[in-house]
């Protein structure tokens, strides 16, 4: 009798418990399937209100943890995303959609360890998803991990053969390691696969300017701004193309049109000015400089070319500005102490222009150029053997460019009642006269 009294005891309160956890658990799902409903309406905040519900009445609800985590990253608050997330993955470990989302969250919280890892256990737990190759190929990527991201888009690939973005990720990554024609193979099946895109046109533009084919470069910018108007830089890129095979007045004009559709590109700028550098237009060239300067303050190259049209112009204290802020945003750059020495050669202190040569030589000990002010420097300042050693190192250094340096160097043999050398000089400049 006492054993049969046990036994019902037993069995009520099993039945006892599962009546309870009935009553919890069926608000909680009829809070989470509200939410489902909020969220598919777009009204994020209500549904985040009725999974919140729902963990108040069963808060090991992994399902009402990950509803709530997946909004949170839909809205980009990704603080609050990973929480939830990471909650839902103690409680429900082998579920790849978990991992997978939260590394999204660490990737958008630019964390690409942390979404590398979650997404590798996300191809652990289903590997068939092609997705997360892809995913985790952009993490590698973005990391600087090329070879693992290349690795990954391939797996990619062979999964989805059809599309055309793992192509371009690609193409990008063999264009930046200058590797040009594996680079063109990815953008060609890009194109293949997604002839409508401005964009893949517009890189293999690039490929082509920097292989050395302008022409075909400014066929397939030509194709990016017919297929995207408004899209600046197959403009950009176009006028470097024409820029490079002299041909200016396109190229000012395409720069222009970069600049008519994003005012803040500083490089736009850049390249109209030299553009129009080298065409004499050397005001306007000066303006479009300037303008760059003003958007980008800290780029030694746009001082250094508006100092060289300082020089050009006769603004001598100006380009020693320019010149000066070029050395120090770039001070291993031997051309900056070069064209400093340059200005005061101008000003005629060669002492001055002597030390930044003697520092340029030794950053750059194969500039032709330097050697040839150095020995102009030190001839004014009477100082001729040295004068003669650093012409001849010029003309060593570049012979078939040293037409002038003969005739500077004649110069200095004839100070020295050396004819016979100074004749020689002149003899061998002449034989660069057709």
């Amino acid at each position: 009798m006492k054993g049969k009294l046990k036994g019902f005891l037993r069995i009520s309160l099993i039945l006892i418990i599962m009546v309870l956890a009935t009553g919890c658990i069926y608000p909680a799902m009829k809070h989470v399937k509200q939410g489902e409903v909020y969220r598919k309406a777009g009204q994020f905040d209500d549904a985040v209100k009725e999974y919140t519900i729902s963990l108040k009445y069963d808060p090991n609800y992994a399902q009402a943890y990950y509803k709530r985590g997946i909004v949170y990253l839909h809205n980009d608050d990704y603080a609050k995303a990973i929480p939830d997330l990471t909650k839902t993955i103690s409680l429900d470990p082998g579920q790849a959609t978990y991992y997978e989302s939260r590394g999204q969250a660490y990737y958008s919280m630019v964390d690409y360890t942390a979404a590398i890892s979650d997404f590798t256990k996300a191809i652990e737990l289903n590997p068939a998803n092609a997705d997360n190759y892809y995913r985790r190929g952009i993490a590698y990527d973005n990391k600087g991990d090329f070879e693992s991201a290349i690795s990954d888009y391939n797996k990619y690939i062979s999964l989805k053969p059809d599309d055309s973005r793992p192509y371009g990720k690609l193409g990008r990554i063999y264009q930046d390691k200058g590797e040009h024609n594996n680079a063109l193979l990815n953008y060609n099946k890009a194109i293949q696969l997604d002839p409508a895109s401005a964009k893949y046109h517009e890189h293999r533009g690039q490929i082509y300017v920097n292989i050395g084919d302008p022409r075909t470069a400014i066929a397939d910018f030509a194709k990016a701004i017919e297929l995207n108007p408004s899209y600046s830089p197959p403009y950009y890129g176009r006028g470097n193309a024409y820029a490079s095979i002299k041909e200016y007045q396109k190229a000012i004009s395409d720069f222009t049109t970069t600049i008519g559709l994003d005012a803040k590109d500083a490089y736009a700028y850049y390249a109209r000015g030299n553009a129009l550098r080298s065409i004499g237009e050397y005001i306007r060239a000066n303006a479009d400089y300037n303008k760059a300067i003003e958007l980008i303050p800290d780029n030694p190259e746009f001082y250094a070319k508006r100092g060289f049209i300082d020089l050009v112009l006769l603004e001598y204290d100006r380009a020693i500005e320019d010149f000066t802020m070029y050395m120090k945003l770039d001070q291993n750059n031997a051309r900056a102490y070069y064209a400093l020495g340059r200005v005061y050669i101008r000003q005629e202190k060669w002492e001055r222009a002597l030390t930044l040569f003697t520092t340029a030589i030794k950053l750059d000990p194969s500039h032709a150029r330097t050697y040839m002010w150095s020995g102009y420097a030190y001839f004014k300042l009477g100082q001729n053997d040295q004068a003669i050693s650093a012409y001849t190192k010029a003309i060593e250094l570049n012979p078939s460019d040293a037409q002038k340096i003969y005739v500077m160097r004649s110069e200095v043999y004839g100070a020295l009642n050396q004819w016979d050398k100074q004749r020689a000089d002149l003899v061998k400049e002449q034989s660069f006269v057709k």
